[in-house]
């Protein structure tokens, strides 16, 4: 029986650091309207599904790097792999990996882009951040992180 014990802990913690069904499926969701807006240069999309508190930045740098922000993309976005996920209260933190493939040449680049995404209501809603300004202290350096 000890040495059962440690096997169940491991377990619950392993459990307790995931995703539930209702909150997997709404990232998923969430996940593949981002990926749609971001391929097809849905600008009015994809930033309304940014984080509130990056996009207010993004509006405050000026009209210019708000325009930058949201521009035409010359790769698309596919296969996304959650990485890691942290969760405080109801807020969920999850670090998602994006296969990049050139629009013209269809070639895969060799590092993955990394976005973040943000649930503040136990997982019922989601936002994305881009993960250069989600792991930049210098980017609304007030914004709570829980991955780093």
């Amino acid at each position: 029986m000890k040495s059962f014990v440690p096997f169940i802990f491991i377990a619950f913690l392993v459990y307790s650091c995931g995703l539930d069904a209702i909150q997997e499926r709404s990232l998923n969701t969430a996940l593949i309207k981002y990926l749609a807006a971001t391929n097809q240069n849905m600008r009015v999309s994809k930033a309304a599904a940014t984080h509130p508190t990056f996009l207010h930045y993004y509006l405050q740098q000026g009209h210019a790097f708000f325009k930058d922000k949201f521009a035409d993309q010359d790769s698309t976005w596919s296969d996304p792999l959650l990485g890691t996920m942290k969760k405080e209260g109801t807020v969920i933190h999850v670090e998602v990996k994006i296969r990049l493939q050139g629009r013209s040449s269809y070639e895969f680049a060799k590092k993955r882009a990394i976005i973040v995404g943000v649930s503040e209501d136990d997982g019922k809603n989601w936002f994305f951040i881009d993960g250069n300004d989600y792991f930049s202290k210098k980017i609304c350096p007030t914004f709570k992180r829980l991955l780093e």
